[in-house]
């Protein structure tokens, strides 16, 4: 029987929400209000170990670690539209192509992934002391649709969770000249799927510190900070699977490049602390590309 991993480890569609799709840099773009289209490709990489005992004739008992590399490709095509100033809309379309292998076995999971759907309302949006700095907070939330295909043999190597799942987050941005900080907190309540399999509910937090710099016409906005996450243990028929779970915290450094109505975004993250019941995660990177057009007027 499989080994079921741990709940951090890969079940992608939940964990990006907030790290993904909060926007570091709100109010301080030359694309900010505009609808916006996109398309973002992330990759992360885990490493597990596990002993397996055998018995031989030539030995009564030996021991055998064997390795597992797990790599998980996200490919997203993403919309962000703005009803009104101050109403934010994201819909996401993932596709997932993950892969597990070890030195007896290699499985492969390939399809859609599961819809995200996400609405922020801005709360404020107002000048500290001068024209020069500024703070926002958003707040909202959304839903996370079964869309992707889930299989029980190996539930955190599927394409979907099998189940609606319920989104809260916050988003709060301090900017005072061209530096910056900007921090997301979220919370996920994960549901039961058909198969009786539930994957914890989750927080995830990030903090990052950004410096916007011009050329021209071209914005350049480098960031770094960190993220964090947690969730308790999954669930199957209602039994705690003892070897899920845990806390993770990460580095993460970045960077937007902005061109007229084009923009680039690309950031590489590496684990700084993560619970020893985990697979260890190597790295993540994440790259995209969007285009936005027809600013909103009020």
């Amino acid at each position: 029987m499989k080994k079921i991993f741990g709940t951090l480890v890969i079940f992608a569609g939940l964990q990006a929400w907030p790290c993904d799709l909060c926007n570091y840099f709100i109010g301080i773009t030359p694309h900010d209000y505009r609808h916006t289209l996109g398309l973002r490709y992330r990759y992360s990489v885990y490493h597990s170990h596990e002993t397996v005992s055998h018995h031989t004739m030539v030995k009564a008992l030996h021991n055998e670690e064997t390795k597992t590399t797990e790599g998980f490709h996200t490919y997203e095509a993403w919309g962000r539209f703005y009803p009104t100033q101050k109403i934010q809309m994201d819909l996401v379309l993932p596709f997932k192509h993950n892969c597990s292998e070890s030195s007896d076995n290699i499985d492969k999971i390939s399809g859609l992934g599961d819809i995200l759907l996400l609405t922020h309302y801005e709360i404020f949006s107002l000048p500290v002391s001068n024209e020069s700095s500024q703070q926002k907070l958003l707040l909202g939330g959304g839903i996370k649709l079964p869309s992707g295909k889930f299989q029980n043999d190996d539930p955190h190597l599927q394409a979907g969770s099998g189940s609606m799942d319920l989104l809260i987050d916050g988003s709060y941005l301090l900017r005072y000249g061209q530096w910056g900080i900007s921090s997301n907190l979220s919370y996920s309540f994960n549901q039961k799927n058909s198969d009786g399999f539930r994957f914890s509910n989750r927080i995830n937090a990030s903090l990052a510190a950004f410096h916007r710099m011009k050329i021209a016409s071209t914005y350049f906005l480098p960031n770094a900070g960190i993220l964090f996450e947690s969730a308790g243990q999954d669930r199957l028929d209602n039994l705690k699977l003892t070897e899920t779970g845990g806390q993770t915290l990460l580095g993460q450094i970045g960077g937007d490049l902005f061109f007229r109505e084009f923009a680039i975004q690309t950031f590489v993250s590496v684990p700084v602390f993560q619970s020893k019941n985990q697979p260890t995660n190597r790295f993540r990177i994440s790259t995209g590309l969007s285009y936005s057009f027809e600013p909103v007027r009020f």
